[in-house]
């Protein structure tokens, strides 16, 4: 199955909504506050050091450390996955393989040549694997098959690093801003698809798609701003340590494999690491995070609904998703050249 870029499932977050409410009295007064909880400058409850990369224990350089100081976690903490080497290095070349277009090549280990045709495509679809091909160190995760018995690659990734994106302070400020972008503006998150439909009038359904994309503006940039820093540093991110760690695996993978090819020119291969990076931090994990849980009202009350399709989604929270997807795509380019300075340091 392939996927449009910001678009695919994602691990289900663990938060009442009786829990987040208590924090968001109004959208703005939440936005301002998640903000200036994470820029505070005494801040010293979590420390960032190094991002380990589990093939090179001496080749990394160490990223400069800095305090944190993380939102309140809920009463009963759930416990992170905590993903071996090998497991890394196990789907970090099943990734390679797939971005290169040669997992589906069952016949030979070799690994197909990175060329400049594959490089504005790269990781546009979802990676699949017929489960008895998976390597040993991947058995004992969570698989779920597809129609054609074959499990995605996203899904391993997500059994991997199960808990990780919702525990870290990047996933609770998305969960929040969104349930806060429901409760803000019932009237628009109380619209739904086939509402937008009927509508005969083209220039009511622009005005009221626009104030959605309004609506969610401040929630948006809160978001980002948590994920990649205020400052789009790579030491100033509060995306989940693990999943740094597997771009970071990755990322040196592709070089290595760029490396084969003479004919590539360094800024294609640039090209490459950006495409690398926007698909798995923001295609395979922030995006699909954002549609999941989705709050909708429901006889004037909140509740959650498990969705299974872009139709079964109301359209501010689709909008919520879509506009954070953009805005990191306007912040990336920034903190890309920050944490591949790192990476290459």
């Amino acid at each position: 199955m392939s996927s449009r870029r910001h678009r695919i499932d994602s691990p289900r977050a663990n938060y009442s909504i009786q829990q987040q409410t208590s924090v968001i009295a109004s959208s703005q007064t939440t936005t301002q506050t998640v903000t200036s909880t994470f820029s505070a400058s005494n801040a010293t409850d979590t420390v960032r050091g190094k991002i380990n990369t589990p093939t090179s224990p001496t080749s990394d350089a160490s990223l400069n450390t800095v305090s944190r100081q993380r939102m309140s976690s809920p009463p009963n903490t759930i416990s992170l996955n905590q993903q071996t080497p090998e497991q890394m290095n196990a789907l970090a070349d099943l990734w390679i393989q797939h971005l290169l277009g040669s997992l589906a090549n069952n016949s030979s280990n070799q690994v197909s040549l990175l060329t400049a045709a594959k490089i504005s495509s790269l990781g546009r679809t979802d990676g699949k694997i017929a489960p008895e091909l998976l390597p040993q160190a991947l058995s004992d995760l969570k698989k779920t098959k597809d129609a054609q018995g074959k499990v995605a690659l996203s899904g391993l990734l997500n059994s991997m690093l199960a808990n990780h994106l919702n525990q870290s302070d990047a996933g609770k400020t998305i969960i929040t801003m969104q349930v806060t972008v429901m409760h803000a503006n019932p009237k628009l998150a109380a619209i739904s698809f086939d509402d937008m439909i009927k509508m005969n009038d083209h220039n009511e359904s622009a005005k009221i798609r626009q104030q959605m994309a309004n609506a969610v503006t401040d929630q948006v940039n809160a978001c980002i701003d948590v994920a990649l820093g205020s400052t789009r540093k790579l030491s100033d991110s509060h995306l989940p340590r693990a999943l740094l760690d597997f771009w970071r695996l990755l990322d040196s993978r592709l070089v290595k494999e760029a490396a084969k090819n003479p004919a590539l020119t360094p800024e294609q291969i640039l090209t490459a690491r950006k495409n690398l990076g926007i698909d798995l931090l923001s295609t395979r994990q922030l995006h699909p995070f954002a549609l999941k849980p989705t709050q909708v009202l429901v006889g004037g009350e909140v509740k959650t609904t498990r969705v299974t399709s872009d139709t079964a989604l109301p359209p501010l929270a689709t909008t919520f998703a879509n506009k954070m997807s953009e805005a990191f795509l306007a912040a990336w380019p920034a903190f890309f050249a920050d944490a591949i300075a790192h990476f290459d340091a």
